[in-house]
């Protein structure tokens, strides 16, 4: 019987880009499989188009501080951090011109609790947990030039979330926010849970566990370096 065909070039190539960006070890054992794979994966067109193709690099890990005071979110053309824990939110505004400082009330319900995330359109978001639920809400100027919370939508945590409901050790605290990814961090119970805020699905971290206060996550694409068989990251810090 006659051997199969072999795969063209270009073929090769567009499957090892459709590899999936969320498990790094996949581009590290394409490329350990013959040395053509290994050039390809390492060349700079393809990264530029693997890159591309995925847009939103992944979440890789993240630093943990509990002594933080407050969040903080870049959103439009200002800065934003969480003050009196939580219950409000510093506004730095700057341009060429000018800078403006001024301060925005939590969103009801959940300050305390809550990060600042990217809403929809790049604005200023944030999202709470109240009881089992997490909340997202975004900031909103009204045809009066007065800001407002406005609720976007509820994603339900305790079918989700091994956590013992009803239990009254159970404690959900929201502890940060990868702005590249859109991924929303949960310390429930001394574990770190992850909720992609597009699809509203929710995993479960593997690494240490402790009651974090506030953490730093990291975005990054993993790739295979040109010369070894090592990989290199270029970090994205939150």
């Amino acid at each position: 019987m006659a051997p199969p065909p072999a795969l063209v070039d270009d073929l090769i190539g567009e499957i090892l880009l459709r590899l999936p960006t969320d498990d790094p070890a996949c581009l590290f054992r394409a490329a350990l499989v013959c040395k053509p794979w290994r050039c390809l994966l390492s060349d700079d067109a393809f990264l530029r188009r693997y890159r591309a193709f995925h847009r939103t690099p992944p979440v890789l890990g993240f630093f943990h501080d509990g002594d933080v005071i407050g969040k903080s979110l870049l959103a439009g053309d200002a800065l934003y951090f969480t003050i009196e824990e939580g219950r409000r939110i510093l506004k730095y505004e700057y341009d060429m011109v000018e800078q403006e400082l001024s301060v925005i009330k939590a969103p009801p319900v959940i300050a305390g609790n809550m990060a600042l995330v990217t809403a929809e359109g790049s604005g200023l978001g944030a999202a709470g947990v109240k009881g089992y639920s997490l909340h997202l809400w975004s900031w909103q100027i009204g045809a009066d030039s007065i800001g407002e919370w406005v609720p976007d939508r509820v994603i339900e945590l305790g079918k989700m979330i091994s956590i013992g409901i009803g239990d009254p050790t159970t404690k959900l605290n929201v502890i940060g926010f990868a702005e590249g990814a859109g991924s929303i961090f949960i310390n429930a119970n001394d574990s770190i849970f992850i909720v992609e805020v597009k699809s509203g699905t929710v995993r479960k971290t593997i690494g240490k566990r402790g009651d974090f206060s506030s953490i730093f996550p990291f975005v990054s694409f993993y790739t295979p370096d040109h010369d070894s068989t090592t990989l290199q990251v270029s970090m994205s810090m939150e």
